[in-house]
């Protein structure tokens, strides 16, 4: 089964408008695979950009990587990366 990313439906959502602009419309079933891959976009969680791990010590820092050696994973970080 092919993974589904934000990238690969933006990616889809600008050929499809695309093509509606170069041909002056889509096909119905083009019309609806359009609004679903928007709906899509919308609707898939944010994908962590950082986790808060804590130290054998106690302190609380910000890792890019969910497994540290000898931290334990507090909880992620949503947000858009940039």
């Amino acid at each position: 089964m092919t993974a589904i990313t934000k990238e690969s439906l933006a990616d889809r959502i600008i050929r499809l408008e695309n093509a509606k602009a170069l041909l002056g419309g889509l096909s119905m079933q083009e019309e609806y695979q359009l609004d679903a891959y928007r709906l899509l976009l919308e609707r898939l969680p944010l994908e962590p950009v950082g986790y808060l791990m804590r130290t054998k010590y106690g302190a609380v820092v910000y890792s890019m990587s969910p497994t540290v050696p000898d931290m334990e994973m507090i909880g992620p970080c949503y947000g858009e990366r940039t």
